[in-house]
């Protein structure tokens, strides 16, 4: 369990800076964000 948190949290803040501190998704709708990850996971070309 506590590995797991070890994990989890820096990954969480760092979710919470990218918000609400950076606003690096201020930009983005849900559906634009889904698409900008898929297409930078799966690029076609």
């Amino acid at each position: 369990m506590t590995a797991l948190l070890a994990i989890l949290l820096p990954l969480k803040l760092f979710q919470e800076y990218a918000l609400h501190v950076a606003r690096w998704f201020d930009g983005f709708t849900a559906v634009e964000a889904v698409q900008a990850i898929w297409d930078a996971l799966l690029p076609l070309g």
